[in-house]
C-alpha cells in the first residue's frame, strides 16, 4: 500500500467516553505500522454528558491529539463539518474519519487507501461487508439510502459508513456549502462531491457490534429532522447541479 505524505484523522464524538481509548490507540497503531509521521488526530467532542472529559484527560497524558468541543450536542452533522474544518486547518493532504462508537477498526484505513490508491480516486468510502446492528436498525438504514438517493441522486452502496477517506482537494471544494444536519450530512457530502466531479471508490470494511454506549440515530428526533434537512439540501444541491455539467466515475472495488 502506498503511505499518504501526511494525514490528519477526526473522530466525532458524542458521549462515547468508553470506546474513544480502544479507537485513538487504534488510529495510532494504524500511522505508526504505516510510518506516518505527519499526522494529526482530532476528536469533535460534541457536547457529551458522560465522562467523555475525563477520558480525554487521561488519554492526553499518552497520545498526542486535538479536541474541538461544541459546548452543547448540536449532532451528527455539526460534527462532522466541524471535524472537516478542523481537518483542513492542519494543511494535511489526507483527511479520515471514523464514527467513535467502537463499531470500526480504524486499520481498515489501510483498505480504504490502497483502493484509492489503485483506481486514482480522490475518495474512498468504507461499506459495512456484514452490518453488526439489530434487525431495526438495518431497516431504518436500508429505508434512509433509499429515501436520500432517491431525494439527491447519489450513487452508492452503503452512504452512511461511517469511515471516509478523502484529499484534501475535494474538501476544499465542498466545504464550504455543506449544511446537512444529523444523517443528512452524509448523503450531503457524496452529492457534493459526485455534482464536483470528483472520482470515488467504494471499499468493503468490517462492522463490529456496538458494546458501550447507546446508538442515538434512531431517535425520532434524529430521524424527523434528518428527513427535513435532506429536501433543504436537495434544493441547495440543485442549484450547484445546474453549475456543473460533470459525470462523475464511481467505483465499487
Amino acid at each position: 500500500m502506498n503511505n499518504p505524505q501526511s494525514l490528519a484523522f477526526f473522530v466525532p464524538a458524542y458521549n462515547e467516553a468508553d470506546n474513544l481509548p480502544y479507537v485513538i490507540n487504534r488510529i495510532e497503531e494504524f500511522c505508526r505500522f504505516n510510518s506516518i509521521s505527519s499526522r494529526s488526530i482530532i476528536i469533535v467532542d460534541d457536547g457529551s454528558s458522560d465522562h467523555t472529559a475525563l477520558v480525554i484527560s487521561k488519554l492526553r497524558l499518552v497520545y498526542d491529539f486535538d479536541v474541538v468541543s461544541h459546548v452543547v450536542n448540536k449532532g451528527y452533522g455539526a460534527a462532522l463539518r466541524t471535524g472537516l474544518n478542523a481537518a483542513l486547518e492542519t494543511d494535511h493532504s489526507w483527511i479520515a474519519f471514523c464514527d467513535s462508537d467502537g463499531q470500526f477498526d480504524p486499520m481498515d484505513t489501510g483498505r480504504l487507501l490502497q483502493a484509492m490508491y489503485a483506481n486514482n480516486a480522490d475518495v474512498a468510502i468504507g461499506y459495512r461487508e456484514q452490518r453488526a446492528d439489530k434487525w431495526h436498525r438495518r431497516i431504518i438504514g436500508q429505508l434512509w439510502h433509499w429515501l436520500s438517493s432517491l431525494v439527491l441522486g447519489y450513487k452508492a452502496v452503503d452512504v452512511d459508513c461511517g469511515f471516509k477517506v478523502f484529499s484534501r482537494r475535494s474538501i476544499e471544494e465542498i466545504s464550504p456549502q455543506l449544511c446537512g444536519e444529523y444523517a443528512t450530512i452524509s448523503p450531503e457530502i457524496l452529492t457534493c462531491l459526485q455534482l464536483g466531479g470528483f472520482k470515488i471508490v467504494e471499499e468493503a470494511v468490517s462492522h463490529y457490534p456496538r458494546t458501550n454506549g447507546q446508538q442515538t440515530g434512531a431517535d425520532f428526533h434524529v430521524m424527523w429532522n434528518s428527513l427535513v434537512g435532506l429536501f433543504k439540501v436537495r434544493t441547495i444541491t440543485r442549484k450547484v447541479a445546474s453549475v456543473y455539467d460533470i459525470d462523475t466515475e464511481y467505483v465499487v472495488a
